[in-house]
């Protein structure tokens, strides 16, 4: 269970006052913890079935030798010098910390990252370690570092975390769909070497909007909240999807896909979207199934495997990529204009 925020305030409380040995009630650890927390500020109280879930975290995430006397009906550490967030890192944990964190590279400037980053650094001045693992080549994710809207992913993040509102001006490629608007911001996603902010735009209409983040001009994150509930729809539609446009009147259908050599090993171990199937296998050539809502990256989905693939069903979507490849054919054959 990953820990949010509060859970780590929580957490990290508890840690404290029960280093050094010292005996706590149930109900006293209740009423320090929701004590701690208000001068926080954080006015929401924690449960005891919360305070249940956070005992047993000690316990199994952090080893903590946190034992109940029944006689006194109360916790406390058996070994009054344990404390969960003053133990040192040892070289192994740190060299595999610095490895995984490696692989967030491309994500350099979201505060969170950056944070990580100055941390570990700082561990691994004061370790045996020094600098020789803060850099590992032998990883690599596609990704372009010159790309314009990875200066918004911090503010988005940051506004998606905590279920707030934001204000975007917005310039679309066309014009057509330029807004300056308020917007709930739910999710943000890469394709294609491109990342994409999805959310409602208020004021236009509750149909889920994908925004490209280097078509943002402005983003200001506001006061604002929304129920962290209406992500529970965003899950539920995008897994209908391959890509990131989601198309509300396009329905969710079944395609038949039928693919020969050399494309069939590529597809098979590369699905096109988790609802694939296979529907008949031969040597040479696979017939798959796949349901999804169709959109602009299931038909790029699709034309990446020509001239090794074949639209069973539905029909209408057999033709109109059919259409899309004649008219590319004919664009082929005339000569550039100078």
């Amino acid at each position: 269970m990953p820990l949010n925020k509060n859970a780590l305030i929580r957490i990290k409380f508890l840690d404290e006052i029960l280093t050094g040995g010292r005996k706590y009630g149930f109900d006293e650890l209740l009423d320090r913890l929701n004590e701690h927390l208000s001068e926080r500020g954080i006015s929401e109280g924690v449960s005891e079935r919360t305070l249940r879930n956070d005992i047993a975290f000690l316990r199994e995430h952090f080893g903590a030798p946190l034992e109940y006397d029944r006689n006194s009906k109360s916790y406390h550490y058996s070994d009054p010098e344990f404390s969960a967030f003053n133990q040192e890192l040892t070289v192994e944990a740190l060299e595999a910390i610095l490895k995984a964190t490696d692989i967030l590279r491309p994500f350099r400037g979201l505060s969170t990252t950056d944070m990580l980053y100055n941390i570990l650094n700082s561990a691994s001045k004061a370790s045996e370690i020094g600098y020789k693992f803060i850099v590992f080549p032998y990883l690599e994710i596609d990704h372009n570092p010159l790309y314009k809207g990875l200066r918004w992913m911090s503010t988005l993040y940051n506004a998606i975390e905590n279920n707030k509102k934001v204000w975007i001006d917005y310039d679309s490629f066309t014009g057509e769909w330029d807004f300056e608007s308020i917007v709930r911001p739910y999710y943000l996603k890469e394709y294609n070497n491109r990342w994409f902010l999805i959310g409602k735009v208020e004021d236009v209409d509750e149909s889920f909007w994908t925004i490209p983040l280097d078509r943002i001009n402005i983003v200001k994150i506001l006061d604002d909240v929304y129920l962290p509930e209406e992500k529970n729809e965003f899950t539920k539609k995008f897994n209908e999807i391959i890509g990131v446009t989601y198309i509300d009147e396009n329905p969710l259908q079944e395609i038949k896909l039928f693919f020969r050599d050399p494309a069939t090993k590529y597809v098979l171990t590369k699905p096109l979207h988790p609802s694939q199937k296979i529907l008949e296998q031969k040597e040479s050539s696979v017939l798959l199934r796949i349901q999804v809502r169709e959109n602009y990256e299931l038909l790029q989905s699709i034309l990446q495997y020509v001239p090794n693939v074949k639209v069973v069903e539905p029909i209408e979507l057999h033709w109109k990529l059919m259409d899309m490849l004649k008219e590319g054919l004919e664009f082929m054959k005339k000569p550039v204009e100078k």
